[in-house]
């Protein structure tokens, strides 16, 4: 035998389609999904969203979650994205302290929301969910929210292992 080549148990010229030559990815080129476009958050964000005014109150942000079945709002001023309140938010930062539900919704949103573009790679904003802690994180396009992405998006509607490092980096404790 000569170079490792093993002889066929047929004579090749009764078979000439059988034999195709294909190149091979390298190994980074198969662990970047050779051939194909790396998937982006348009691809598996949640596109519908739910928003409120900034002057919404407890209850009816609450209300909207339960009967939305969500767990987070954006808070808008018209396109704006003004801040972002999750189910945990009211629970930690007002009922534990036993606060008025007629309070704006404002008083307990985390403001200066970090966001990302549509046509940023799922492994990014992996990365970045886990390297700033967000369960949750809008997507923008042109500077407008179109969508979201949750730690639920990331194990359900991707491989790979995005949603395990969003999670890792989410489920560090931090003081607060």
């Amino acid at each position: 035998m000569n170079g490792g080549a093993v002889p066929l148990p047929f004579p090749l010229a009764e078979f000439p389609l059988l034999i195709r030559l294909y190149p091979v990815p390298t190994e980074a080129e198969a662990g970047a999904g050779y051939g194909a476009a790396m998937p982006t958050l348009n691809d598996i964000m949640t596109r519908e969203i739910f928003a409120v005014d900034p002057q919404a109150t407890l209850k009816e942000v609450a209300t909207l979650m339960r009967e939305q079945d969500i767990g987070s709002v954006l808070v808008m001023e018209g396109e704006q994205l003004r801040g972002l309140i999750t189910d945990r938010d009211i629970v930690i930062r007002a009922v534990a302290y036993g606060h008025d539900f007629g309070t704006p919704v404002t008083d307990y949103t985390t403001g200066d929301v970090f966001t990302v573009d549509v046509n940023t790679s799922i492994e990014d904003a992996a990365q970045a969910m886990g390297d700033r802690q967000l369960r949750r994180l809008p997507v923008t396009e042109e500077g407008r929210v179109v969508g979201i992405v949750s730690l639920g998006d990331l194990a359900v509607r991707t491989v790979g292992g995005a949603d395990e490092e969003a999670l890792q980096g989410v489920s560090q404790p931090t003081t607060l």
